[in-house]
């Protein structure tokens, strides 16, 4: 694991960490907002409030960061099934964290909001990079051979007799 984030810390540019931070950004203002809002405006717990935030959020994060933050070749049917343990950790985080701020402190659900907005985003990154988004696998051996070669005998063409004074 080391070596992968060494690895992911000499390939990170300065224009992925930018896009990330684009894609961070607005995924994290709707996660806030909408957190916010539900929390205030209606009569829902905070910790139901967090789960409605949360996956309000999340499809701006898996399309935002396959298409514009690691500009990811994967087949979605390859990163999807990848991003949704990241983003089911990434729930429980948040999820612990509001339980943790809101329930066992007593703070108010806003500095729960604020925590998961500052200390969530850079795991993300990294499991996301490492994970989810980074250059599919390639296959270790040559696909098997399908008989379809031309470069063989059986499908070259016959050669002609040569005939004598040719």
């Amino acid at each position: 694991m080391v070596r992968q984030l060494k690895d992911l810390y000499a390939k990170t540019d300065l224009g992925a960490l930018m896009r990330f931070g684009l894609v961070g950004i607005t995924s994290s203002i709707t996660y806030f907002l909408i957190g916010l809002a539900v929390e205030r405006l209606t009569p829902i717990e905070p910790f139901t409030a967090n789960l409605i935030a949360y996956f309000s959020a999340v499809s701006i994060s898996y399309f935002g960061h396959h298409y514009i933050t690691f500009r990811s070749t994967r087949p979605h049917r390859e990163a999807l099934p990848r991003f949704i343990p990241i983003m089911v950790f990434v729930l429980g985080s948040n999820q612990l964290m509001v339980l943790v701020i809101v329930n066992w402190w007593g703070l108010d659900y806003l500095w729960a909001l604020i925590a998961n907005v500052t200390m969530v985003p850079p795991l993300t990154y990294i499991f996301s990079a490492l994970f989810a988004f980074g250059a599919p696998e390639r296959r270790s051996s040559p696909p098997p051979d399908s008989g379809s070669r031309l470069d063989t005998d059986e499908h070259c063409a016959p050669e002609r007799p040569v005939s004598p004074g040719s």
